[in-house]
């Protein structure tokens, strides 16, 4: 009985361990506040008028793979909501209360995130 609750006692702990690793510590916190994967590396930022586009090169990051839900929830843990019916194709779309949008699109080994302030409606 023992062997089993001991058992039972390591397979919880591993799991927990797995949770925390696929849920936080796979992102941590770019320069301008966003949670991005711990393993993306900035590449660029491009002006635009309706705001900055910050690029960052993803290792083993496939369009066609999209965003995890994991991902989603880090943006969802700083203030964002997603809003599947702005979303379309591989860019994803999050808003928070005062009506800011924040754009994530996914490409080939890279992604790129963009905050635009929204009209309030």
């Amino acid at each position: 009985m023992k062997k089993i609750s001991f058992f039972v006692l390591v397979l919880v702990i591993l799991l927990g361990g797995y949770l925390f690793w696929t849920g936080t510590a796979q992102f941590a916190l770019s320069q301008e506040g966003y949670p991005v994967p711990r393993n993306a590396v900035f590449k660029e930022t491009i002006a635009k008028s309706e705001g900055p586009i910050y690029v960052y090169t993803v290792p083993g990051l496939h369009q066609t793979d999209g965003l995890s839900n994991s991902y989603k929830r880090q943006f969802e843990k700083h203030g964002w909501t997603y809003t599947g019916d702005l979303s379309e194709g591989a860019t994803y779309v999050f808003k928070k209360a005062d009506g800011t949008l924040l754009n994530v699109s996914i490409y080939e080994g890279e992604m790129s995130i963009s905050q635009l302030q929204s009209k309030k409606q």
